[in-house]
């Protein structure tokens, strides 16, 4: 590129050979030249010779074109230089902004930290829940979420609300283990595990073998006393082995009922803790061990009282009535050879206390 402070200069461009022969004089309305630079308004030449003035030399294209050149090339090297200069503005703008915004995400990290400690001092129990691992987390990804050139840095962090959000998971993560727990321990018909259909037959065997035991006590008295004949006794035994069935419906009716009782009792107690875990608040001293010896418990309490409760919904009822046994036996087994005895008639000892009065006054 031509150096400027010559190449300019010396162009044809800007000294054109007509400037050399020029005159600088001026004529008035009067004819007396004062000096001026005008030429002669008739003539269009001096107005003291009357010769036009010489026709300017043609403009060199080359060098017109190296003059553009240079100065395009000066208005290119301006731009860049305004450019790297706005460039460098805005660089330094946004690392003084990048920089003013770690600082405030920095100190409000902190602060937060700070009121975290402060509300979890604040519980009044320890905190085996992880409320302040899932405090510091929200803490974090609120950070993660700020802009790096963000002027606004305050508006991501609320200290109170992530603090909320921290007991929620804590709650809704104890909470769903305790009902976990819960469920282990009372799945779909838990209750028949303890109290099934066939929890109290050993009882009910019991009692059924019992009262036809009476019974058939009875039968037997009575024909050793003579009450009933052979006949009518075995007819009473048969009577009264036919009669078991029916008698074990009966006492399976009640036991069913106390069973049920039972499960009722159970399924009462699952909803209380059901409740518990429901209404569950972090601190409260609620665990499944509790609920589980709690069960088993209650299961043991039923289990000592089964016999007494079926007793007790039996009440007073015979399940095998020996006089209707007997009587029936009578009729099944036809008349005794036995001699009946009149209910009025007098004893041999009463007969013999008679004779012996006879006569004697």
């Amino acid at each position: 590129m031509p150096n400027p402070s010559t190449s300019y200069a010396s162009s044809s461009f800007n000294n054109p050979s007509w400037a050399k022969d020029s005159y600088a004089v001026v004529q008035d309305y009067t004819g007396s030249n004062r000096g001026t630079t005008n030429t002669n308004p008739i003539t269009g030449g001096s107005p003291m010779t009357g010769r036009s003035p010489k026709t300017p030399a043609p403009t060199d294209p080359m060098a017109t074109a190296k003059a553009n050149d240079w100065a395009a090339q000066q208005q290119h090297a301006r731009d860049l230089a305004d450019k790297a200069a706005a460039d460098k503005a805005a660089a330094d703008k946004l690392a003084a902004q990048k920089a003013t915004t770690a600082a405030d995400v920095s100190r409000l990290f902190g602060e937060g930290q700070s009121y975290g400690q402060q509300q979890l001092g604040a519980l009044g129990y320890a905190d085996t829940y992880g409320i302040m691992d899932n405090y510091l987390r929200e803490l974090n990804a609120a950070k993660g979420r700020v802009p790096t050139t963000a002027t606004d840095v305050g508006s991501y962090f609320n200290n109170q609300d992530m603090w909320k959000t921290a007991l929620a998971e804590s709650t809704s993560a104890q909470t769903n283990k305790l009902d976990t727990a819960l469920r282990n321990l009372t799945p779909a018909g838990w209750t028949d595990k303890y109290f099934g259909s066939t929890a109290d037959d050993a009882i009910l065997n019991s009692i059924l073998s019992e009262q036809q035991g009476t019974a058939s006590s009875a039968l037997q008295t009575a024909l050793a006393r003579g009450q009933i004949s052979q006949p009518q006794y075995d007819a009473a035994a048969a009577g009264l082995a036919n009669k078991s069935t029916s008698a074990m419906a009966t006492l399976q009716d009640l036991g069913g009922g106390v069973l049920s009782k039972y499960k009722t009792g159970l399924t009462d107690l699952a909803n209380t803790f059901s409740n518990a875990v429901t209404n569950y608040k972090l601190g409260q001293n609620v665990n499944s061990g509790d609920w589980q010896n709690q069960i088993k418990s209650t299961v043991s309490g039923y289990q000592g009282n089964m016999r007494g409760d079926i007793l007790k919904a039996l009440g007073d009822t015979k399940l095998f009535d020996p006089n209707a046994l007997i009587a029936s036996g009578a009729v099944a087994g036809g008349a005794t050879n036995q001699p009946s005895t009149p209910q009025n008639a007098p004893t041999e000892e009463e007969k013999q206390r008679t004779q012996s009065t006879a006569g004697v006054f």
